[in-house]
């Protein structure tokens, strides 16, 4: 992850700066956006849908709301000895964030010709929460199988588990931790359209749960999330009159 996060970051500012033939282009001074996200997260995926609302000239005034999937860093997926079936022993709830980021966004670098790139940064802050799906698994118990939560002093070898049940099995049973977020990075516009929106971000998060986010009864569990993330953005642009 640090290293692609590294060459996208590389190869996007040489474009940038590079010289080349100035075309006419129609500038994104005064356009409000609407766009989608897809996020490379170093300890997950991630969908996001972005509001930017032009203050003036160089600022947006950004709205985010996120949707991610996450895993405990010490997650290593093994095969049962009889049905082949995959899992992750120890792990006891399937983390799912949703966080509403607000900020600013602001060009430090606005493209001069169709084949530059904008640059941006932005900062936000956010608030939202985890929702923990609980995991069930069919133990192996005489000679049938019993749908059970992890239980680390109960299940005490990979051979007693068969499997995981059904993800449907304990959904009623999710439950919710609150979190504060702070998200920065920078922004690479390189649409060659100013009503289009084809952009790279890149950047890092930092989460901060009410409590330790329990995914894992084998391992520590965390409070605190730092992560990196890789984000490709595209939408639209609408044009606005400022004031």
């Amino acid at each position: 992850m640090k290293l692609l996060l590294t060459t996208i970051i590389i190869s996007i500012g040489l474009r940038a700066f590079s010289q080349g033939d100035v075309q006419d282009v129609d500038l994104k001074f005064n356009s409000n956006e609407r766009s989608l996200g897809i996020s490379f997260i170093s300890n997950g995926l991630g969908l996001d849908y972005k509001i930017g609302r032009r203050i003036d000239g160089t600022k947006k005034l950004i709205f985010e709301f996120d949707a991610n999937w996450f895993k405990h860093p010490k997650e290593l997926k093994i095969k049962s000895y009889d049905s082949g079936n995959r899992f992750v022993y120890g792990k006891t709830n399937i983390p799912y964030s949703f966080k509403v980021f607000f900020g600013r966004q602001k060009i430090i670098y606005e493209k001069l010709d169709k084949g530059s790139v904008t640059i941006q940064y932005f900062t936000l802050l956010g608030v939202g929460g985890v929702a923990l799906k609980p995991i069930y698994y069919l133990v192996i118990s005489e000679d049938s199988f019993t749908e059970q939560l992890f239980n680390i002093d109960e299940i005490h070898s990979y051979s007693q588990i068969y499997g995981k049940a059904s993800f449907l099995k304990g959904i009623d049973k999710t439950t919710f931790i609150p979190s504060a977020s702070v998200k920065m990075g920078f922004n690479f516009d390189f649409a060659k359209s100013s009503q289009k929106i084809h952009a790279l971000e890149a950047g890092i998060v930092l989460d901060a749960y009410l409590k330790q986010v329990p995914i894992m009864a084998t391992e520590k569990n965390e409070q605190f999330y730092f992560t990196i993330y890789v984000t490709y953005r595209f939408g639209k642009t609408v044009e606005t009159r400022l004031n």
